[in-house]
């Protein structure tokens, strides 16, 4: 009797973990599935359906291409330090097709943050199933509320913003092609062509260039025969990217961080934490000393290991490069307008690389060294990764709060837009409201925006 009753406790015990885990498996796909529902809700309810910023500068582009006058030098132009190739063609795509209804390009942005997800997803699993971790449905829903989190709001928000789902996509796919091992011919292809839509997407795609042959060396070692032709095509995209580039001249002097490195210092730690901490300097400083100690850590466990080749830590150090070089690469153009500016929602696209490569690697390391099985360690870490997703939904929540007063402020100008010369009303829209009325005409006679 007494073996019977330790059995059928046993039973119990086991059948009690099973339904645990299966409830937390299925609470991390609600995460997921609500955070991107929160966004499309958002997305249907507070959009613009008239340009907005950056757009306006894009008028006399699209009204070029109606009279079949646009040409490629329209379109490798520099937007402020970028060459704006691929989106520019995919905003005058859409253009044709909907009467410039700018919803389209927001559309769009849904579209590009969810194949983002959909390539991290996957490689996690792929992660997952090559090295035997559990709980990988814990690091899905910690990287769906970075991906579709509303503390970003400034890219949902402007569909002009295309162009930084269209780098950070890129750059992502093109580091898993690349880290994988054997590495074929039409793999490689296939990584040259991402960085080439990185490259031409948004600026911080040159350092694309230098992390992938890191990533070549790392998983190929020194005989690799990827490494110079990925070399000499790196030098040829760069070298064409920079023919007849010239520095904007309203953004602050290069020299500035040469004289001022501390606030160059400051900015990119700020750039990394507004990821989490976007509401507060001092939160966002503190956030990136601790994301990027985090990250040196995992770095430094990759560079030590007996076989880094293998290392199945290698495709995320690599988007965490990334991340961290689009903040160095940001901040020598913009440490100039202030601590501040680093903690713009637009630029969480490219901070998030950091953070997700940091829990995915964190997940990794945790099983290896078996701290996640000792009671108290185990609690610290649910405790460390609840709290952070509670300052993640805080931001995300932020966010909507700031997305939505920005919608009520500039939709008040819609009725100007259309008839009116108010020049304090169209500043809503643009900082230069003669701009806009100098391009109106062109949207009314081919009949395109709010004038369709």
């Amino acid at each position: 009797m007494g073996e019977q009753k330790i059995d059928a406790y046993c039973r119990r015990l086991t059948i009690r973990s099973d339904t645990c885990k299966v409830t937390e498996r299925y609470l991390c796909y609600a995460v997921v599935s609500a955070s991107f529902v929160f966004l499309v809700a958002m997305m249907c309810l507070y959009s613009l359906d008239f340009p907005y910023l950056d757009q306006w500068e894009f008028v006399s582009s699209i009204g070029k291409s109606f009279d079949g006058g646009v040409t490629l030098g329209d379109l490798w132009g520099q937007h402020n330090e970028h060459r704006l190739i691929f989106p520019k063609a995919l905003m005058l795509v859409m253009a044709h097709m909907s009467g410039w209804d700018v919803r389209w390009e927001l559309a769009t942005n849904v579209i590009l943050g969810s194949s983002l997800f959909a390539v991290l997803a996957a490689q996690i699993m792929a992660t997952a199933r090559r090295n035997r971790l559990r709980r990988a449905h814990l690091v899905l829903a910690w990287v769906s509320l970075m991906v579709f989190s509303l503390n970003q709001w400034e890219n949902w928000f402007l569909g002009w913003q295309l162009q930084e789902f269209m780098n950070v996509l890129a750059a992502v796919s093109g580091m898993f092609v690349l880290s994988r091992r054997p590495c074929g011919k039409s793999a490689f292809a296939v990584a040259i062509f991402l960085g080439v839509i990185a490259t031409y997407s948004f600026a911080n795609g040159m350092a694309y260039w230098v992390i992938g042959a890191m990533v070549i060396a790392l998983s190929s070692g020194r005989r690799s025969k990827e490494l110079p032709a990925w070399v000499a095509v790196s030098v040829i995209v760069i070298a064409s990217y920079l023919y007849d580039y010239h520095s904007p001249e309203y953004h602050p002097s290069i020299g500035y961080l040469v004289f001022h490195p501390l606030d160059y210092g400051g900015y990119v730690l700020k750039y990394l934490g507004a990821a989490m901490v976007d509401f507060s300097e001092t939160g966002a400083l503190l956030a990136g000393c601790l994301c990027l100690a985090c990250f040196a850590k995992a770095t430094h466990a990759v560079l030590e290991s007996e076989s880094p080749s293998e290392s199945p830590f290698i495709p995320y150090l690599a988007i965490g490069l990334y991340g961290l070089a689009s903040a160095m690469i940001t901040g020598v153009g913009r440490v100039g307008f202030g601590g501040s500016q680093a903690l713009a929602p637009r630029y969480i696209a490219f901070s998030n690389l950091v953070w997700i490569a940091d829990a995915a690697m964190v997940w990794m390391w945790l099983h290896k060294s078996n701290i996640s099985r000792v009671p108290y360690q185990r609690k610290v870490v649910v405790g460390c990764v609840l709290f952070s997703m509670g300052l993640i939904g805080f931001g995300c929540l932020y966010g909507a709060y700031r997305w939505t007063e920005r919608y009520h402020f500039r939709i008040e100008a819609r009725t100007e837009l259309l008839d009116g010369d108010n020049l304090d009303m169209l500043r809503r829209i643009f900082p230069i409201p003669e701009k806009i009325v100098g391009v109106r005409p062109i949207l009314r006679e081919k009949h395109l925006s709010i004038f369709r």
